[in-house]
């Protein structure tokens, strides 16, 4: 009988011998981090929150078919995810049980029966562990609580940032249309210049920066203003694929069309999920938002959809929220999130 488990000339296709066997609890896919792979600060807040020291902590959870959904036949997603979770920029390997049920290997450590995974592995449901090159530090979260506004102090960056990204991007970089658009913010203002350095510096590998602000081009796109909605609360994101060009998943209800509503009579529209998109500079010198500041959008809409409570609620795991201000000013044009001062944060060349 071929072999299934080795990728060797035996066979072709590299699976859990879930052919042989089926696997009793054939709907889940986990991913999950060993606690001793931790960094020291996690594990210390992990034992605050109540966790034992040892054994797993399970950072993903979903039904096949909705993790599917996503990632398509192939292992690529879960590798993808276990990595801008645990190392963004990191060279951490996936391990997947070879026999067994999810239930037999929950609670379980990893053997020697577990394979790597690779790319070009099929998908299969069941429990993928992230063996990480260095000590874990999990990607932070960031929740969005409150809509921004602009204040006299910063309507006049604003104003600028509008205008920068309506000349590069010239109309919405998902449908094409140039009315109504909006300013959208990959990385909310809410985050402030700390939280907006601490993506940079984690998720393109730029460190010691100087030179960018939370208005900056290089972090924004024109949003049709129904796509961006979806695109500020983390339920669309931009899932890479090459060079400027993404896939567009929509992690709210199925349905939604690339101008962010349901079907338009009259019109024949793509559905948003799965929409591929080109990034291009149309006219000035500002460049396009770098694949790292869409990867870390991305992974705030994975956790929002598939992260376990164990994850999400961790202490100190979410980034810090700079207050909303409610003074009587006036509405942010952008539609994005809500921090007001502006100091300039580090950020070379992306």
């Amino acid at each position: 009988m071929k072999d299934r488990t080795t990728g060797t000339e035996k066979g072709t296709i590299r699976a859990r011998e879930v052919f042989e066997e089926p696997v009793e609890n054939s709907s889940a896919v986990y991913i999950r981090v060993r606690l001793a792979d931790l960094d020291q600060a996690a594990v210390e807040n992990h034992l605050l929150a109540g966790q034992q020291s040892s054994g797993h902590l399970y950072l993903i959870e979903g039904t096949f078919s909705d993790i599917a959904r996503y990632a398509g036949l192939t292992a690529e997603w879960i590798i993808r995810v276990a990595r801008l979770l645990c190392e963004p920029l990191g060279s951490g390997r996936i391990f997947t049980h070879t026999t067994g049920t999810t239930d037999d290997w929950y609670s379980s450590d990893r053997t020697t029966s577990w394979r790597e995974v690779v790319h070009g592995d099929v998908l299969l449901p069941g429990i993928y562990e992230f063996e990480p090159a260095h000590r874990i530090v999990l990607s932070k979260i960031c929740e969005r609580q409150n809509r921004s506004v602009t204040t006299t102090g910063t309507a006049s960056n604003a104003t600028t940032f509008r205008e920068q990204l309506e000349r590069r991007d010239s109309r919405c970089v998902v449908c094409g249309s140039d009315m109504p658009i909006k300013t959208s913010h990959l990385i909310p203002r809410r985050l402030g210049p700390d939280g907006v350095t601490d993506v940079v510096e984690r998720f393109t590998g730029v460190t010691g920066v100087t030179d960018v602000d939370i208005f900056d081009p290089r972090i924004g796109i024109i949003l049709l203003e129904s796509v961006d909605h979806w695109v500020d609360h983390f339920q669309a994101g931009f899932y890479h694929i090459t060079n400027d060009t993404y896939s567009v998943h929509n992690f709210h209800a199925p349905g939604l069309t690339v101008v962010g509503s349901g079907a338009v009579p009259g019109l024949t529209l793509p559905l948003l999920h799965g929409h591929q998109v080109t990034l291009l500079v149309h006219a000035g010198d500002h460049p396009l938002p770098p694949p790292g500041i869409f990867n870390w959008h991305y992974i705030q809409c994975v956790i929002k959809r598939f992260g376990t409570p164990r994850y999400k609620n961790l202490p100190d795991i979410k980034y810090f929220v700079h207050p909303f201000r409610t003074a009587s000013d006036s509405p942010d044009e952008e539609n994005s999130d809500d921090f007001d001062n502006n100091p300039p944060v580090s950020f070379l060349s992306l």
